[in-house]
């Protein structure tokens, strides 16, 4: 497909954990480079052809599903019955692949192995194509929609995000103050209720208006149902486009409310337990604003 290149890697190495894809070179194709050099304890030939697989609890849901899974599904119609490889599953991404009829071709790995014939798919540039739409939209189908809350709030956790927003707590208690409930999709949480992959499905299929800063967690905005809400946080001057492609994508409403830039406070220390130095807030009378202009379509606002 246009934007994507499959290299098939003679006799490359597999590390799951950090994933990467290291040729015969010893040159990284995918993934992270490993600190030291990944040297696999024997030579393992998983099968005749594998595809590798980013995935385990470093990789996000949403870019599991968008990039993995999507990709995974692509390859196994053009490539017919390959195997897939990579590290240990979550139970969510074993639910996905398991819906995709995957699951008993992947093989998880605790090390580093050497793979005869490896087909890496890349996509190129960044962002989400269109590829992910038959993979979501399978997962999409399988679930009924149950609406728990139809408002939802997807927010980039702090162990992501390269800011620190000055109003963060103030800006959570504004969102639970308008009937927000807060879906973590890493915990697999909805408020504290505890979330399968087909549970957290039916939650955004029924959500009728998602406030989303996180774009590791875009691909998710296909469980919504077309004309969905989508308030996207973005930081002014540092645009993102995986949240706007993901709207576009899915025939979703989508809606821009830009953060203060970011400065850096360089004439004085960080606060105390602060690790990021780029500081910016969230603009919330401007997210009243984007609000206010939909709640024709959305449950009231509460004062």
């Amino acid at each position: 497909m246009p934007g994507h290149e499959t290299l098939v890697l003679r006799d490359a190495v597999l590390v799951p954990e950090p994933f990467a894809v290291i040729d015969r070179d010893g040159i990284t194709r995918a993934g992270t480079t490993p600190s030291k050099p990944a040297e696999p304890a024997d030579t393992v030939l998983l099968s005749n052809a594998v595809a590798p697989m980013a995935a385990g609890a470093s990789v996000p849901l949403g870019r599991f599903l968008g990039n993995s899974l999507s990709i995974a599904s692509m390859q196994r119609a053009m490539f017919g019955e390959i195997g897939f490889a990579g590290p240990p599953l979550t139970p969510p991404q074993a639910d996905a692949l398991a819906a995709m009829g995957l699951l008993g071709a992947y093989t998880p790995l605790s090390e580093p192995v050497r793979v005869e014939k490896l087909l890496l798919t890349l996509q190129k540039g960044q962002g989400f194509s269109r590829m992910i739409r038959p993979a979501i939209e399978t997962l999409r189908f399988a679930a009924e929609p149950y609406e728990v809350n139809p408002r939802i709030a997807i927010l980039e956790p702090v162990t992501r995000t390269r800011f620190t927003r000055g109003n963060q707590f103030g800006f959570q208690a504004w969102l639970r103050a308008q009937s927000f409930a807060f879906l973590d999709p890493d915990a697999m949480r909805l408020g504290n209720t505890q979330l399968g992959l087909f549970d957290l499905i039916s939650v955004l299929a029924a959500a009728r208006l998602v406030v989303i800063d996180d774009p590791a967690q875009a691909p998710l905005l296909g469980f919504c149902d077309p004309g969905t809400i989508v308030i996207q946080l973005g930081i002014d001057g540092w645009p993102d486009g995986a949240i706007a492609t993901c709207a576009r994508l899915f025939s979703l409403e989508w809606r821009l409310v830009l953060a203060f830039a970011p400065h850096y406070p360089v004439r004085g220390p960080l606060p105390l337990g602060e690790r990021k130095m780029l500081r910016t807030e969230i603009d919330i009378a401007a997210l009243g604003a984007a609000l206010a202009s939909v709640e024709g379509d959305v449950l009231p606002m509460k004062a």
